[in-house]
């Protein structure tokens, strides 16, 4: 589904993808499934030398953060996704005409912007913002929180880094992996030569015995949520897929960060489904300059 909104965010859409697994010499070849959310954003507003930055946040029941944004600002563009739980939270107080957020779902959408808000598993939230406002989340509910959430832009501020500890304190957990200015600047000129990108969430279950080859011809960033899975790429100038020799333990919170355009292997060698969070941004199609 697709929807069209005020602000620099222009569409968003959620889609459910079965893949048939590539099982080698297992019983059965099980479903690989996925559950995407994705936001196309203006690139308008992307400061020079931007970054990109995929956490994994966490909250138990009954705890509120309440976080201490940094005083020098910047600017990101952002998409979160829920996986677990309900949280209620206070969003950006949208300064700027630019800046806010829409929420969507399986309810549709609606701005949220300084608004108190509750999301749900399978919510997504898509903003454009500026660091420097009051921010607090509280989850109300029964079981824990947790949420995949993915920024571009920057740079990252002096004192901005406190967000971890800030849900630590409270007993939740924060884990972020990142692609820095150096090896997102070819990217940033695409994005910019385009003027609008679409940053993408996936949440992938992998069955037992399953195997998958992705090819990440931009930046791709990955993180075990449950389960373990290995791990190898492949140049991806090979005109045959050729598999590892050997592959790589990918333990839970641990990732793949992308650098260059690879074919990326996942194995899940052990006798329990696991399942990851997947990041992606790339120029929007169909805005090509």
């Amino acid at each position: 589904m697709s929807h069209i909104f005020r602000g620099t965010v222009a569409i968003v859409s959620a889609v459910f993808f079965p893949m048939l697994a590539m099982a080698e010499g297992a019983k059965s070849p099980g479903i690989i499934t996925s559950i995407s959310q994705s936001a196309t954003i203006s690139t308008g507003g992307m400061p020079p030398g931007s970054e990109m930055w995929a956490m994994w946040i966490s909250l138990p029941a009954g705890k509120k953060v309440e976080l201490k944004e940094p005083k020098v600002p910047s600017t990101w563009m952002g998409l979160d996704v829920g996986l677990t739980g309900s949280t209620v939270s206070a969003t950006l107080s949208g300064k700027a005409p630019e800046e806010g957020c829409v929420l969507f779902g399986a309810d549709g959408q609606k701005n949220i912007t300084g608004q108190e808000t509750t999301t749900r598993p399978g919510d997504a939230f898509a903003c454009n913002f500026t660091t420097g406002v009051p921010y607090w989340e509280e989850n109300r509910g029964s079981e824990l929180y947790s949420r995949a959430q993915l920024n571009i832009g920057g740079p990252v501020a002096p004192g901005q880094w406190d967000t971890p500890e800030d849900y630590r304190r409270a007993g939740g957990g924060f884990q972020a992996l990142g692609v820095n200015k150096i090896l997102f600047r070819e990217v940033e000129k695409e994005l910019r030569a385009t003027g609008m990108m679409t940053a993408t969430t996936r949440i992938v279950t992998m069955p037992p015995g399953s195997k998958s080859v992705a090819t990440d011809r931009y930046p791709t960033l990955r993180m075990v949520t449950s389960g373990e899975l290995r791990w190898g790429t492949i140049p991806v100038e090979l005109e045959t897929s050729v598999m590892p020799k050997s592959m790589f333990k990918l333990g839970q919170f641990n990732w793949i960060e992308w650098t260059r355009p690879q074919q990326v292997v996942l194995s899940n060698e052990s006798d329990k489904p696991a399942e990851l969070v997947e990041w992606s941004v790339t120029p929007a199609l169909g805005t090509a300059p």
